[in-house]
């Protein structure tokens, strides 16, 4: 009971507690800002694909059949 007593104010006193917790916050804001990053990533490219097809870049000639954006 004692050495419970003696380890669970350790950890308090010297910060443990609030470096994990800190830790955790910290990574749940990283995880939500590279979300934001990857959704305004893939608008960015959908935007460019569609403005690709807007100008039919690639068009339909037969030596660009293969490898140009359709």
């Amino acid at each position: 009971m004692i050495l419970a007593a003696v380890t669970i104010n350790a950890a308090f006193n010297s910060g443990i507690i609030d470096t994990a917790v800190n830790g955790a916050v910290n990574y749940a804001d990283a995880q939500k800002k590279e979300q934001i990053t990857f959704e305004d990533l893939d608008k960015d490219i959908q935007d460019i694909v569609k403005q690709i097809e807007d100008y039919n870049i690639g068009g339909n000639n037969r030596e660009c059949q293969k490898f140009c954006v359709k």
